[in-house]
């Protein structure tokens, strides 16, 4: 790890961390809606379960795993409450809208959420599904290489984004530190290999 890259981390990290956690309650429906619903089985069972939308849709999404111009790759930080640090370090990540096509939405998220666009975009995955259990959504996985930033990031009211950037190996090490924990972008990390790999 080049010096003083785990100190601007963690300094990230400490801006969008969780300090405390008031007012939680159930609400009926919100940004995530329940679905219920009996399912018959074949072999004549029924067996009830539960699915989430985002947002009224499906939750299909797009993750880009973002190489900048210099060969760095680009991380976003943000609160992710619900993880021990409180803050997660992942690719750059979006849903999908209703109707609009998974490709086209992850440039948008890109340039959304860090201000960059591709020269080049590469399908590492595409349609897989983030949780069978619990819901439909399915995710394409993008490689966004020799990204260039042409504009400030354009953040949704209630997002906090930071940008962090290193090297393939350094993103590595930070998956053995534990700072990368979110399961999708070590998967991200781990198909990208045969890219980065000298």
């Amino acid at each position: 790890m080049r010096e003083g890259k785990l100190e601007e981390l963690n300094k990230l990290i400490e801006k969008y961390k969780t300090i405390e956690i008031t007012n939680e309650k159930q609400v009926p429906e919100g940004f995530l809606k329940i679905i219920q619903a009996d399912y018959k089985l074949n072999n004549g069972e029924t067996i009830n379960r539960e699915r989430y939308l985002k947002n009224n849709n499906e939750p299909n999404s797009c993750i880009i795993l973002t190489e900048t111009e210099d060969g760095e790759l680009l991380f976003v930080v943000q609160p992710r409450v619900h993880c021990e640090r409180t803050v997660g370090i992942e690719c750059p990540a979006g849903l999908v809208e209703k109707g609009e096509e998974t490709l086209v939405a992850a440039k948008r998220e890109l340039l959304e959420e860090t201000g960059y666009i591709p020269e080049e975009m590469i399908p590492l995955i595409e349609q897989c599904y983030q949780d069978i259990a619990t819901s439909k959504g399915r995710t394409n996985i993008y490689l966004a290489r020799k990204c260039k930033k042409i504009k400030e990031q354009n953040l949704d009211e209630s997002e906090y984004i930071g940008i962090f950037k290193c090297t393939f190996e350094e993103a590595l090490e930070l998956i053995e530190l534990g700072y990368i924990c979110d399961v999708i972008t070590i998967l991200v990390l781990e198909k990208a290999k045969k890219y980065f790999e000298k």
